[in-house]
């Protein structure tokens, strides 16, 4: 204010005015706490629970199918808050995978995996057995990564067809490992004040992981979501009106009735097997046992006219059919138009051992260099014929010429366990 007079400078002005614009875009930026935060009724969280737990069911089976280790999802617990307030759960970067729903849904989802996770998951699937992970994420693990969560999802969105009577795709996820902070800074996939809808799940793998990670879905996504379970396919005006607790009840609903309608089916498929069982053991105890053997009837004969009366039943002989041990190969003998292909010829091949070598250790091969093999030094050699195992033996020497003698012939149980 000029010492002059009471009246402020045009500077005074500009820096008043500035500095409550300041303050105003502050108090816009960080509201209190639950003030006017949307949120989700009991019922919408139990449906969503429901439906995730369908989903993540299916994406635990396709997930055991590729690491070869008992996945358990289980137990959701669903949220709602902020994406800042999400982020600040997190103090050290994590494997961010964002699954966009692009028919049937539509909308970004994210699953945050906690970096020791993603880096058993990836040594699975890389080979290893994830007893000793590397502690460094690089390129290539966080690719294995997407590729886990590529089939993992697809078949959650699978799973989500069915239950939504229509067809769910989701494009190919993309993992990165970065910090959640950081994704909040740079608005890489949600704005910081943006509410979300978590989705915590208990994630383990054998006994390799016992941890959990979430789910962040924007809560409109989640709410079409719930209203398309109880529309199906197209949302009319009365249900776009409908109170969310009766939108939810009526999903609920739905989601139960379908359940009981797999339960009919599943209890009602033995019941049918067991009232044909019982059909059969009644028909099999009408029938009376031959009581002394019949003497065949010449072929040709004709049968003596039946004498008048009423109509006996026929008698018919049930014998246990008799099938060959496997594992006795004495019992098989050959059959009789063998002679028909001896003369087919096969190949013959003597394999020392063998190895695995990389396109770059091939590469690298030149005179005098040494390769290997998986065969200690004295143990048999396999005789192959046509590329199948067959039998064991040793190299011999006769006339100066490389020769193979028999010691053990690969029973055709153990052949079949080398096909």
């Amino acid at each position: 204010m000029s010492e002059d007079n009471d009246f402020l400078s045009q500077e005074e002005i500009d820096a008043l005015m500035n500095q409550e614009a300041s303050e105003g875009e502050e108090e816009a930026e960080s509201p209190e706490e639950g003030e006017d935060m949307p949120t989700l009724t009991e019922q919408e969280k139990d449906v969503l629970g429901e439906i995730s737990n369908i989903a993540m069911g299916s994406a635990a089976t396709a997930l055991y199918t590729i690491l070869d280790h008992r996945v358990e999802i289980t137990a959701p617990e669903v949220e709602v808050m902020s994406f800042e307030s999400i982020s600040q759960q997190y103090d050290k970067p994590c494997v961010l995978v964002d699954v966009e729903y692009v028919e049937g849904l539509e909308g970004l989802n994210l699953l945050v995996i906690q970096d020791n996770d993603a880096a058993i998951i990836a040594d699975l699937m890389m080979g290893g057995d994830g007893t000793d992970p590397d502690e460094e994420l690089g390129e290539l693990h966080i690719s294995a990564v997407g590729e886990a969560m590529n089939q993992m999802m697809g078949s959650a969105s699978t799973a989500m067809s069915t239950v939504l009577d229509k067809k769910v795709n989701i494009s190919p996820p993309n993992a990165q490992h970065i910090a959640v902070g950081d994704a909040l800074e740079d608005d890489k996939f949600f704005a910081g004040a943006e509410v979300l809808v978590t989705t915590t799940f208990d994630l383990k793998i054998g006994d390799l992981i016992d941890s959990r990670f979430q789910m962040l879905s924007p809560i409109e996504f989640t709410r079409h979501l719930v209203k398309t379970l109880v529309a199906d396919e197209d949302i009319t005006a009365s249900e776009e009106e409908m109170d969310p607790e009766e939108m939810a009840a009526k999903a609920q609903q739905k989601l139960s009735s379908d359940e009981d309608k797999k339960e009919e089916v599943a209890e009602e498929k033995p019941q049918k097997q067991q009232k044909a069982q019982q059909e059969v053991d009644a028909t099999a105890r009408q029938q009376p046992q031959p009581q002394s053997e019949q003497p065949q009837q010449p072929a040709g004969q004709r049968r003596e006219p039946a004498a008048a009366g009423p109509r006996q039943q026929q008698q018919v002989g049930v014998e246990r059919a008799d099938f060959p041990e496997f594992d006795d190969s004495s019992a098989q003998p050959l059959p009789q138009n063998i002679d028909l292909i001896k003369d087919v010829p096969l190949q013959v091949t003597v394999r020392l051992g063998k190895a695995r070598m990389t396109i770059e250790e091939i590469l690298d091969l030149g005179e005098g260099s040494i390769i290997e093999l998986d065969k200690l030094a004295g143990e048999t050699v396999d005789l192959l014929v046509n590329g199948k195992l067959i039998a064991k033996g040793e190299v011999v020497v006769i006339d100066e010429n490389f020769g193979f003698r028999v010691k053990d012939i690969i029973s055709p149980e153990e052949r079949l366990n080398h096909i």
